[in-house]
Order: C-alpha cells, then structure tokens, then sequence
C-alpha cells in the first residue's frame, strides 16, 4: 500500500491542477481557432492535424515505456524486498 502511494505521487489537488490545465488549454485552443478561421481557413486545418501526429508518437512512446516497467517489475519488487529486509526490523544487524 506504501509502495503504490510512493510511486503514484498523484493527489486530488494535482488532478484539479490538471483538469483546470486542460480547461485553459481548450479555451486557448478555441481562441486560437477563432482567430485563424478569420484570417486562414486552410491554416487551422494544418494546425489541427500536427497535435494528432503529436499524440501518435507520445502513445508509441507510452506504450514503450509502459512495458519497460511491466517488465522490470518483478526485479524491483525482489530488489524492494531484499532492502526492506537488510534495512528495517529485526531482520536487520
């Protein structure tokens, strides 16, 4: 329980920072969108499709990462395991 509170590092006030982060970002968005429209149709086309190509290479990149983890997970839970005991308790000397 510990562990999993260690490395989520996430709370309910970085979620609100978050959700209030994406808010502004679509307000910004929207501003921006306007704005082209009246000065260039085919220019908020263009500037639609980069963030999609953006988000293909960051969910490829996610992926990869993700299973890295997954991968070393049983080594850092027998490396997590052996420190708790070398360091704490009665185990240590």
């Amino acid at each position: 329980m510990n562990r999993a509170q260690n490395q989520g590092g996430d709370n309910l006030s970085s979620y609100y920072e978050n959700f209030m982060s994406i808010i502004t970002q679509l307000i910004t968005l929207s501003s921006y969108i306007l704005i082209l429209i009246n000065f260039r149709v085919w220019l908020v086309a263009v500037i639609m499709v980069i963030p999609i190509f953006k988000y293909i290479i960051n969910n490829k990149f996610n992926l990869k990462r993700f299973e890295i983890i997954k991968k070393r997970t049983n080594y850092s839970r027998k490396s997590w395991y052996l420190t708790y005991l070398l360091s704490y308790g009665n185990f240590y000397k």
